[in-house]
């Protein structure tokens, strides 16, 4: 099933998103000054952690997914394509 899953409300609020299988699109681009994971799984996901910092992780799943980051760091090599914002 395809999920949208959203960050805490928040500045400084760290997130854990984890996409439970199909195309998902996790979202934790809204906030800041945290250390938000977001994490694939099968199907084709999209994973944004480009929050304004370079304190999150995107963390491709055993499908094609597009990791959108704040700096290189953040994007782990499970990721299929990296986005830099």
């Amino acid at each position: 099933a395809h999920q949208v899953l959203f960050e805490q409300v928040g500045d400084g609020v760290s997130d854990r998103l984890i996409a439970q299988g199909g195309h998902d699109h996790l979202d934790a681009r809204s906030y800041t000054n945290d250390r938000d994971v977001a994490k694939g799984s099968g199907g084709h996901d999209l994973l944004r952690v480009n929050d304004g910092d370079a304190l999150d992780a995107a963390v491709g799943g055993p499908g094609y997914d597009v990791c959108v980051v704040d700096a290189a760091i953040e994007a782990a090599d499970t990721c299929q394509t990296v986005v830099y914002r």
